[in-house]
Formats: structure tokens, sequence, C-alpha cells
């Protein structure tokens, strides 16, 4: 569904790679994490896939077309899209940042609505509670959710998240978590997860490609990983999650 072919993304003229040499593809229905230290290349290689960071080289294809040869408006129309800011519209309703997407493509306003409260009750917001709220009086957890369903609303194949978790508290985090991973199967989709939390990628993705300096060091399935890191970045990654199961593990049996 998704393949990048020797991409790399410099923005100084070449003196200098954000990411370089970069082979990846993402099988359709797949769920791949995109993790590494901060300046790794992560969002840069996220944002190169719906292009608001075109590639200095190599070559992207989505759904097999390459994508520098679709308008990128278009591209994007057809690709979900959540950042950790979330973004919303602050002097809209719920509602109508969640139909955004349908109404640019011209939906008729009932088949809007209708979606609207079809995405609203996926996300687990009542619709007739939410539907008519104002952006700006929603919880950090409940923000997060309209913009999954805003993301969602035009029926993407494809989705993007930018570290959509990392600001919310943890047990919002963990059931955001469990609801986009229910919600990726569901659908079908074909997404991509950008994460500085090895935990999470364990937990949400099929498979790990991990980054270190703009390129990627090892890729695997969670339990290839944890087998063989394969990488020193990668024992260091997973010692994180280790150290806080230990420490539990060690509370509990007090």
């Amino acid at each position: 569904m998704i393949a990048l072919r020797g991409v790399g993304r410099s923005f100084d003229g070449g003196r200098t790679w954000a990411v370089r040499g970069l082979d990846l593809t993402v099988a359709r229905g797949e769920l791949v994490a995109l993790i590494g230290l901060s300046g790794s290349g992560k969002t840069t290689t996220l944002k190169m896939i719906n292009r608001l960071v075109p590639p200095t080289e190599g070559r992207i294809e989505v759904g097999g077309r390459d994508t520098a040869e679709v308008d990128p408006v278009r591209l994007r129309r057809g690709i979900g899209y959540v950042l950790q800011r979330i973004g919303l519209f602050p002097h809209w309703t719920v509602g109508d940042n969640v139909g955004t997407v349908p109404r640019l493509l011209g939906w008729p306003e009932e088949r809007v609505r209708a979606r609207v409260d079809e995405l609203l009750a996926l996300v687990g917001l009542d619709p007739p509670t939410f539907r008519d709220r104002s952006a700006t009086d929603l919880s950090g957890g409940q923000a997060q959710r309209v913009g999954v369903a805003r993301a969602l609303a035009a029926e993407p194949p494809v989705l993007l998240l930018d570290e959509p978790f990392g600001a919310l508290d943890p047990v919002t985090r963990d059931q955001l978590q469990e609801a986009t991973r229910a919600l990726h199967v569901r659908l079908g989709l074909t997404t991509v997860l950008v994460t500085h939390d090895m935990a999470e990628a364990l937990r949400l993705a099929d498979r790990i490609a991990v980054l270190h300096e703009g390129r990627i060091v090892r890729t695997g399935a969670p339990r290839a990983l944890l087998d063989d890191p394969g990488h020193p970045l990668v024992a260091r990654l997973l010692e994180a999650p280790r150290h806080q199961a230990a420490l539990l593990h060690d509370l509990e049996a007090r």
C-alpha cells in the first residue's frame, strides 16, 4: 500500500540530510510504527508520505501510484492525518471539524451529517452530546478522539499518526491506544504511527522500523525485536519498558 524507495530529504541543499537512503514498505492493512530518538527523521518520513514535505530524492508510492504524479491536495484528502497537537479549528463545532474534508469533497450535507454521527460514535463520543459542542469545550482526550474522527471522515484507506498520544494523561492515553488499534483492525486501514515510546510501538504495531540519524537500522515484528534487538539503539529503546515492567513487578511483590 505504501512504498518508500531510496527516499531522502535535505533541507539545506544536500549539505545535511534529515532522511537518507530510506527503503520501507507497508502492506495493505498493516500498522507500522516508526520509532527513534528526537531528530532521527521519523516525522519527516511521515510527512513525505502525504507530501507535506516533498522528498529530495527517491520515490514514494501510495496505492501503487507515485505521489509526485498526484495533485498534493487530492493526495492528502485521501490520507487521514492525526497530529499530536490535534489542530482542530477552535471556533468550529465538533461536527464542523469532523465534516471538513467530506464538505471539501462536495458530499451532500445529509451524507456529511450521517458520517459525522457515525464517526463520533465509533470513537466513543455520543453524537447528540458532542456534535454541536465547540471544539474549545473539549478535554484533551475528547479533542484527540475528534482529531481521529476527522482524519477518518472521508473514508481514507491510509492513516498517518504523528505522536498522537504523547500529550495525554496515562489513563486517557491507554484508552485511545486501545481504541486506535481497534479502529485500525475494524476499518482495514493501512497505518503508519510515529512514536518515541517503545512500549506503545510494541503494543500497537504489526511491525516496527527503528530510525537512527535518518536511516532505518532495524525492522521487524515486536516479538522479533524483543528476541533479537540487532542494534545497540534498539536495545536501548527496549530498556525503558523492561525497566518499568520490572519496577512494577518488584512493587507488587513487596
